[in-house]
Formats: structure tokens, C-alpha cells, sequence
């Protein structure tokens, strides 16, 4: 992606360092976000805390497109973002379960996990 190199001034030999270290460090933020989530939830709600999620998650994409050609502040922002998308994969299969009636409680569960799934695999499928 020429106009990313660009921008943030690195050549073909780092292209490999920057998205790998850009890919793990919103693994990162995702990764605390789901044991940092659960005392939120517990005391503002479900509902409340996927907006929270949201919110963070748009701030973090707000850092990472920023022309601040600066790596350092694509990299906060990513982690920023993962916390966003960290804490949202916890809550909205935790509030979808509570929310549907007991009958068709699994159902729900299993398709959240299936259009995930199939999500990712299409979106790397197109990208890679």
C-alpha cells in the first residue's frame, strides 16, 4: 500500500514489521479489554458498555487515519481500537443471550459465532 508507506515513511523492508507489529498490538488491546470489560459491564450494564466499546473504538479509528505521519500515533490508535473491539466481543454475545427469549437463546449464540466467522474469512480472503 504505497500511499501508507507514504505517509508514514517506512520503505518495503519494514513493510513486514509495521503490520505485524500493527496487527498484534490490537490483538493486545483486545486481548485486556476482555478481563477489563467485566467489571464495567457489572456496574453500568450491557447496554451502556457496548456504547462505551463504540465510542472507544471510533476514537481509536479517529488516531489510526489521522495524517499525524507518525507510526507512533498509528500504533496507539490501534491499540485503542483493539480495546474498543476486545470489549464489544465480550459484551454483545453476553447481552444477545440475555435479551433473546430461552428457546432460541443457542441459536443466537451459534449464528453470532457463524457470521463472525465467515466475516473474518471473507474479509481476509479479500484483502490477502
Amino acid at each position: 500500500m504505497a500511499p501508507f508507506e507514504r505517509d508514514f515513511h517506512y520503505g518495503k523492508k519494514q513493510a513486514t514489521h509495521v503490520s505485524s507489529l500493527a496487527v498484534s498490538l490490537q490483538q493486545l488491546g483486545a486481548f485486556v479489554a476482555c478481563f477489563a470489560i467485566w467489571p464495567v459491564t457489572h456496574k453500568i450494564g450491557r447496554k451502556w458498555a457496548i456504547a462505551i466499546c463504540a465510542l472507544i473504538f471510533c476514537v481509536g479509528a479517529a488516531i489510526e487515519t489521522a495524517q499525524t505521519h507518525s507510526t507512533s500515533a498509528f500504533y496507539v490508535g490501534r491499540v485503542i481500537a483493539g480495546l474498543g473491539l476486545g470489549g464489544s466481543s465480550v459484551v454483545v454475545p453476553m447481552f444477545s443471550s440475555e435479551m433473546t427469549p430461552k428457546e432460541i437463546r443457542g441459536q443466537v449464540g451459534s449464528f453470532y459465532q457463524l457470521f463472525y466467522t465467515l466475516g473474518r474469512y471473507y474479509i481476509l480472503r479479500m484483502f490477502c
